[in-house]
């Protein structure tokens, strides 16, 4: 079994995007003030429960980025790496990704964007479980918020259609500080 928890960055800032001196260009948008406070709220819940991970990645995205800073003194992690590869809006390329993860590696915390990673837990969550947070997850993948996915697989490149059960799916405004 693998396990892989998809966060989408928290909502970022677009004051700066079309400002006198140009465009704030899509990667270096930073957190808005809503996405620091749900970075805290995502803190909060993973040191209750004390998340551990072999691995973080997280897109180079500047709020990818900060999300991560925001939340990385909250779990317990092997080892980290920004990936430019996640700064994407395709499923696809997260399957590429995430297939390609070294086998070692048991539980996977990924930091990246819509409509990537909601498409991706449609593609690998069977529609059997979990029914209640996966007809949240259908409303509205929000910034913030997270998948909790646990993987019938014992090899990353085995990956495949619906070989995921969505074990919860929180979003920040679930979350009681």
């Amino acid at each position: 079994m693998k396990n892989l928890i998809l966060i989408r960055h928290a909502k970022s800032d677009w004051s700066g995007w079309n400002t006198s001196l140009g465009f704030v260009s899509d990667v270096e948008r930073p957190l808005s003030k809503r996405g620091q406070d749900a970075c805290r709220k995502i803190s909060q819940l993973l040191f209750a429960r004390q998340l551990k991970v072999d691995l973080v990645e997280y897109s180079n995205a500047k709020r990818a980025t900060d999300t991560f800073n925001l939340i990385k003194g909250s779990l317990l992690f092997s080892n980290c790496k920004e990936n430019s590869e996640l700064y994407t809006f395709s499923s696809t390329s997260l399957m590429r990704i995430i297939a390609n993860t070294p086998n070692e590696i048991n539980d996977f915390l990924l930091i990246g964007h819509n409509p990537a990673i909601e498409d991706l837990v449609d593609f690998l969550v069977s529609e059997k479980h979990n029914l209640k947070d996966l007809k949240k997850l259908h409303l509205k993948y929000p910034t913030g918020a997270i998948a909790f996915i646990e993987l019938n697989i014992f090899q990353w490149r085995d990956l495949q259609e619906k070989c995921g059960r969505l074990v919860e799916f929180v979003r920040p405004k679930d979350i009681r500080m």
